[in-house]
């Protein structure tokens, strides 16, 4: 015997089974009491009764409340799914800004280095400057000029106060605008520069303070996630014992079953934006294109003009050509003419006549006929050349309108709807950097991580293209920083993706690995894999490295 497929029924429809299986169940089997105290006896004797319209209506809503039951634990489940990835993505956004803090600490520390490292070479001259000022002092004392006593140099104050009174000893001479002048500039420059590595320091303890700031409130973030996903947890997993008496399944079934329908709503809200996506890129390549298609249209007309031009030229030259046949047959008439003109002449010549007179003035008549019809067919002959010559140019002219219209033709762009939303192969670093990340799949999260074998989003991030030779900071706001931005219907595998609100506000960052897939560190308590990159805010530009 062929059995009956099974089908599943979801929450809603198992219920109104239940009120049907309930309603014939009393209807049937009369296990309903009766309606009054003392009912009629049935026509054929039985002592079973029909279920009154009270009985009814209360399986019916009783039915009807465990459907409204089976709802609220449903809400629960996916309202615990939500408060989850809130904190999430608060985690994210806080650890991120605690990369970003490390990475001012890294620049505004190697700034205070720089800057120490000028005023201490700085304060070195100055110290090689105050010898040779007292060098130059001494020298002079011992040469008997009077430098109102060589206390003047010596004494306390510093050495500002040093090289104002040497500065204004006029003993000096020339030695004054050497040894004086460049002591005075090396320490303008060591006093500069002082300040400068002071206020460097300044900052790198301020940005020191943020970093250990960011840190903590990073890790309150974390944990307040990692309570999230306990609360969420205990929340589901009491939603899901609701389900499981209400539906009369297990909890391991209903847990399946509700992530089976939390995946297909996140795959149609993913695929729905992947649509708007690719609508959005379409509008801006169609916008983009209609400066293509005004020119397309242009070359378009313009190949028209053309190929009528031609056309007309084709039909110049018919004409022309024609024009030249029969110009040329009206010469060789002519020519004819003129000979037969001739010969008539000529026998006249040679005949007898009555008279001579008569016959001379025949004969001239013929020779003028024939000099006539000579002229004519010569006069035609040149028009037959210039009919020749006209046709040789209305057909080279036609000939090179062709040409012009199927070069014009040629050179009109095409356009393939879809063809802007396409994904190229990746160049060899982008390879480098999609092959690192692979390879890291499996890796767990930790915020922070850079490596080896621990990694936040930002971190996978850096770690792979720095495999193929690019550097980037370890914060995804630097990242979206660091690289070109391209609509995402531009994407190619190794391009970056930026979640958030906007860019000052990126929370996450992936890999693009094509068809809509991209390689990521997604949270704490999740391994580097690879998955969809319609998140709800993904931004609609992608980074690509340079």
């Amino acid at each position: 015997m062929q059995s009956t497929p099974r089908v599943r029924r979801g929450p809603r429809a198992g219920a109104r089974a239940a009120s049907v299986s309930v309603t014939v169940a009393l209807l049937t089997l009369g296990l309903v009491a009766p309606a009054s105290a003392d009912p009629a006896p049935s026509p054929t004797g039985s002592t079973q009764s029909l279920p009154s319209e009270q009985d009814v209506a209360a399986a019916n809503r009783a039915v009807a409340d465990q459907e409204a039951q089976v709802a609220t634990a449903q809400a629960q489940y996916a309202a615990a799914a939500d408060r989850l990835e809130v904190a999430r993505r608060e985690a994210a956004l806080a650890a991120e800004q605690y990369n970003g803090a490390k990475v001012r600490l890294d620049a505004s520390t190697k700034a205070f280095a720089d800057a120490d490292a000028k005023a201490r070479a700085a304060e070195r001259a100055l110290a090689t400057a105050k010898v040779n000022l007292g060098r130059v002092a001494a020298e002079t004392y011992e040469s008997g000029h009077d430098l109102h006593g060589l206390e003047a140099l010596v004494s306390p104050g510093g050495p500002q106060a040093v090289l104002d009174r040497a500065s204004g000893l006029a003993t000096l001479g020339e030695l004054q605008t050497g040894v004086v002048r460049q002591a005075t500039g090396d320490l303008t420059r060591a006093t500069e520069l002082r300040r400068a590595a002071q206020r460097a320091q300044d900052q790198r303890k301020a940005d020191e303070t943020a970093a250990l700031a960011a840190r903590t409130r990073a890790g309150a973030a974390e944990q307040a996630a990692v309570a999230a996903a306990q609360a969420t947890q205990a929340a589901q997993d009491q939603a899901l014992a609701t389900l499981a008496r209400l539906n009369q399944t297990s909890v391991d079934l209903e847990r399946r079953r509700q992530e089976g329908l939390r995946l297909e709503a996140d795959q149609r809200a993913a695929a729905a934006r992947e649509a708007a996506a690719l609508a959005e890129a379409a509008q801006r390549d169609s916008e983009s294109l209609s400066a293509d298609a005004e020119a397309a249209e242009a070359a378009a007309a313009t190949a028209a003009k053309e190929r009528a031009a031609a056309l007309r030229a084709a039909a110049d030259r018919s004409t022309a050509e024609q024009t030249r046949d029969t110009t040329q047959a009206a010469a060789d008439r002519a020519a004819r003419e003129a000979d037969a003109q001739e010969a008539a002449a000529d026998r006249t010549a040679a005949g007898t006549g009555a008279g001579a007179t008569d016959h001379a003035a025949t004969v001239a008549a013929s020779r003028r006929k024939a000099r006539a019809a000579r002229a004519r067919a010569q006069e035609l002959a040149a028009e037959a050349s210039r009919a020749r010559k006209a046709a040789d140019r209305a057909r080279a002219a036609a000939e090179a309108a062709e040409r012009s219209a199927t070069s014009a033709s040629r050179r009109v762009p095409g356009y393939v709807p879809g063809s802007a939303v396409s994904v190229g192969a990746p160049n060899p670093r982008a390879k480098k950097a999609i092959d690192f990340a692979m390879s890291q799949v499996g890796d767990w999260y930790l915020w922070g991580g850079a490596g080896p074998d621990r990694w936040d989003c930002s971190g996978l991030v850096q770690g792979a293209w720095g495999a193929a030779g690019s550097r980037l900071d370890h914060y995804s706001g630097s990242q979206w920083a660091q690289t070109q931005r391209l609509p995402l219907s531009q994407l190619q595998p190794g391009d970056l993706v930026f979640f958030g609100k906007d860019a000052a506000s990126i929370h996450h960052v992936g890999m693009y690995i094509g068809n809509g897939k991209m390689v990521n560190a997604p949270h704490t308590g999740a391994q580097v894999r690879v998955e969809s990159m319609y998140w709800s805010d993904l931004l609609p530009y992608g980074g690509r490295v340079r």
